[in-house]
């Protein structure tokens, strides 16, 4: 199925939760848990908002950290009410996610579980209080069990060689594989190529990647190195073309802190070039011939 029809499915199966909780919270016992589902309302539909609108979405912090917190703080405070929610804890952990997020979901269903128990024992059924948390117990143990099973589809996501629908930012494993590619095309052809490396602040990088979308060619293509890194193979007629398209994306790219560009050779080490970036002391640098070694 098209990637596209998922994230329609997905944002209606959302949008339903969300109406369904707003229909509860107007029937909330308490202002207090209708606050906590007013702002769940708001998180359900912020994130509807955002699935397929945005390559930035989703973020890399969890995305259900914050409706385990509103879980947790809706069965703390109203435990009597929302005491068949606590069952919601081991659904959030059945989607991939790292160790810290998975252990907050553990402590936060044990402190529910807690005050949802007291309430069970001032009724007078500690027994079944018991039986709650062993039953607890064993569905997040079979979630965090379905979670694992999707671990290596998750890094595989991670590691692919287009890494955002719509936009033209590869890997850095699609970048090792052009490189000798394009390198091959401009010794044939006798075009001539650079390689374009930019160092980009993190608060600015996804600008600089929506940027280089418009500036570049439709044949080229934006590659990402690490969280502050992108590269770009520039593909031009002659070496006059190639210093006018310099000056203009230089212009362009004036939020990225530092830029490599060298030319491509059989001899380029991506890798050399990488650390030569991290460690010149110039804004720009223009190399004519690659180097073997990062630069000391």
């Amino acid at each position: 199925m098209d990637s596209k029809y998922k994230a329609g499915l997905n944002r209606l199966t959302i949008l339903i939760a969300a109406a369904l909780l707003a229909w509860l919270a107007g029937r909330a016992p308490s202002a207090l848990a209708t606050v906590l589902l007013g702002l769940a309302v708001i998180w359900l539909l912020a994130t509807a908002t955002q699935i397929g609108a945005s390559h930035r979405w989703p973020t890399r912090a969890p995305w259900q950290l914050v409706m385990g917190l509103l879980l947790a703080a809706l069965l703390w405070f109203e435990p009597a009410t929302y005491a068949a929610w606590l069952w919601g804890f081991p659904v959030l952990l059945m989607l991939p996610q790292p160790r810290w997020s998975a252990a907050t979901f553990v402590l936060l269903a044990m402190l529910a579980w807690y005050q949802v128990q007291q309430t069970l024992i001032d009724d007078g059924n500690g027994i079944q209080g018991l039986f709650v948390g062993l039953l607890l117990f064993v569905l997040m143990v079979l979630g965090q069990g379905r979670a694992m099973k999707l671990i290596p589809l998750w890094q595989r996501i991670k590691q692919r060689r287009r890494l955002l629908p719509r936009t033209r930012l590869w890997s850095e494993l699609q970048l090792a594989e052009d490189l000798p590619r394009e390198i091959a095309r401009c010794q044939r052809e006798g075009s001539h190529a650079d390689l374009l490396l930019l160092q980009v602040p993190r608060h600015q990088y996804w600008a600089v990647v929506e940027q280089c979308n418009l500036s570049i060619h439709e044949f080229e293509h934006c590659y990402r190195l690490d969280r502050e890194t992108l590269a770009v193979i520039l593909i031009n007629r002659d070496t006059e073309q190639a210093l006018q398209r310099r000056h203009t994306l230089m212009e362009s790219f004036s939020a990225a802190s530092r830029a490599r560009i060298v030319k491509l050779a059989s001899s380029l080490s991506l890798d050399a070039e990488h650390q030569a970036l991290k460690q010149q002391s110039v804004p720009l640098r223009v190399d004519e011939e690659p180097r073997q070694e990062a630069e000391p």
